[in-house]
């Protein structure tokens, strides 16, 4: 229980950074938002990751959290990586 307490207070955290936060992309904050509520949910509810791994033929709640986990953070450092890049050749320039 301690942890779920723990889990939900920084996914909250998340959630108003995401919230609060006016910057350029929408995009990225939303997917915050979203994630972050959905994260949420699953903390809460963990009997729910488990069933919804089994249908996607993982075996078990917590490794799909994990893969999902890992694609978006990849997804993210590749964003971050052409923002890097496009600001680089902005100075060159």
């Amino acid at each position: 229980m301690i942890i779920q307490a723990i889990l939900v207070a920084a996914l909250l955290t998340c959630t108003a950074y995401g919230l609060l936060h006016t910057g350029r992309s929408r995009l990225v904050r939303w997917t915050l938002v979203l994630a972050s509520l959905l994260g949420i949910y699953f903390v809460l509810q963990p009997e729910i990751t488990n069933r919804l791994a089994a249908r996607l033929g993982v075996g078990r709640g917590a490794d799909l959290v994990l893969y999902c986990w890992v694609v978006i953070s990849l997804a993210l450092f590749a964003r971050l990586q052409f923002a890097l890049l496009k600001a680089h050749e902005q100075i060159t320039e």
